[in-house]
């Protein structure tokens, strides 16, 4: 199954609500209590979560221009590993959002 497609966008107030390109679709919503509340913790987690297909769109566009091959030494300085390699980095990134 494939995500909601975007762009996704975010209204906040009493908490968040992401709303699909279609405007119809609700992709998630959080309610929030109104005591002890951050509402610009709030706000920063509604602009993440809403940015997410295109952040999505641009890690696979970029392994897409850049793969790597396992550690060819195309996309790392020498004193990487795998284990620090941007690219595996989002490459995991990437599984975790699909």
């Amino acid at each position: 199954m494939s995500h909601t497609p975007g762009p996704w966008k975010a209204y906040v107030g009493g908490g968040f609500s992401i709303i699909a390109a279609d405007k119809i679709t609700h992709v998630c919503w959080r309610a929030c209590p109104f005591d002890n509340i951050d509402m610009r913790q709030v706000e920063s987690d509604a602009a993440l979560i809403s940015a997410a297909p295109d952040l999505l769109e641009a890690a696979e566009a970029t392994i897409e221009s850049d793969p790597c091959s396992d550690c060819g030494g195309l996309t790392m300085s020498d004193s990487a590993s795998c284990e620090t390699c941007w690219v595996t980095k989002l490459k995991a990134a990437i599984k975790k959002a699909v």
